[in-house]
């Protein structure tokens, strides 16, 4: 009778070890990293993300640095690759700054790439940047733009953040030769960079406003410099005499466009960069995605254009008082 067990057991065994279904392979573990905890705009990315990770069956990590600053950011990379990710997608803070920790990324086999800002290529040894649009597409739209609003001959500013990140300084010499080719009667005056802090930039614009009131254009090149410029532009009676364009979420300058203040601006769909930056990293981590590919097929996005090491969403949206409520972002 023990024999016969025995048998049995080991029968079964056998049965469970050769017939059985396989264990399933572990899961891709993809880190998408943004610039600040609490920013709208990288809300919007992380929405996008987990729409794609849900659609491609990997475990994604949402993760932002409590901090505004360089350093927070290079700690919580550190802590992914110590933690086990497969692909890291990171907004660097600074281009230049962030690339010793994500080279130190890859070194210990983790899959690096970088999306809506870049890192220097050759320090950081990235594998892919998943672009927003291209910076002569965006500076030849925000200039045009500008120049039907109000005409081309404006004197205006430049408004960007404090420390402007290096798509920001090549998007203004962009601009620049733009202006100087196809609207040379139109001045850029100066840069300004002011603050993330609404109220601290509202003042910064104020005063510039305030002291040059020849100024009949602003350029803003991030999300937050809209409002505050919109702001005081309304609070300091230009609406009628200043035009402001720029880049914005629709959430944040809603209320500029619903008073008139506003007129237009530019945006494209930060959930559509994200859905795009996951499906990039799974390309990579199943090796799909080499040097040399023109395109990559995205999900619902269809094919998108790839330019040597970037992968392009390359979709600008002009938004204004009649479209500015379809957007959830």
């Amino acid at each position: 009778m023990f024999l016969r067990c025995l048998v049995m057991l080991v029968a079964c065994g056998l049965l469970a070890g050769c017939g059985g279904p396989p264990p399933a392979p572990p899961s891709l573990r993809i880190a998408l990293v943004s610039k600040a905890k609490g920013d709208p705009y990288f809300a919007a990315c992380e929405q996008g993300a987990r729409e794609a990770a849900r659609e491609l069956g990997v475990q994604l990590y949402c993760e932002s640095p409590l901090e505004k600053e360089l350093l927070a950011q290079v700690e919580l990379v550190d802590n992914l690759v110590n933690r086990g990710m497969d692909v890291i997608a990171i907004a660097p803070r600074d281009s230049m700054g962030m690339a010793p920790a994500l080279k130190r990324a890859k070194q210990n086999g983790v899959k690096v790439i970088t999306f809506d800002s870049d890192a220097d290529e050759k320090r950081s040894e990235r594998a892919w940047f998943v672009r927003p649009v291209s910076d002569e597409a965006l500076a030849r739209s925000l200039v045009e733009l500008m120049a039907r609003l109000g005409g081309g001959q404006l004197r205006t500013v430049i408004v960007s953040g404090t420390t402007p990140m290096a798509g920001e300084q090549v998007w203004i010499r962009e601009m620049r030769n733009v202006i100087a080719a196809k609207h040379p009667l139109m001045q850029v005056v100066n840069i300004k960079r002011v603050e993330d802090d609404p109220s601290a930039a509202y003042r910064a614009m104020e005063e510039l406003l305030q002291g040059d009131r020849q100024i009949r254009g602003v350029f803003t090149l991030t999300p937050s410099a809209l409002p505050a410029a919109a702001g005081a532009v309304q609070s300091g009676g230009f609406k009628d005499t200043v035009h402001v364009t720029g880049v914005c979420l629709p959430s944040l300058a809603r209320p500029y466009v619903d008073s008139g203040v506003v007129r237009a601006f530019l945006m494209w769909n930060p959930v559509d960069l994200g859905y795009l930056t996951v499906q990039v990293a799974k390309h990579l981590a199943d090796g799909k995605l080499s040097p040399g590919a023109k395109e990559i097929s995205a999900g619902r996005l269809g094919n998108r254009s790839v330019r040597g090491s970037e992968v392009v969403l390359g979709d600008l949206i002009e938004v204004h008082a009649g479209n500015v409520k379809q957007f959830s972002f």
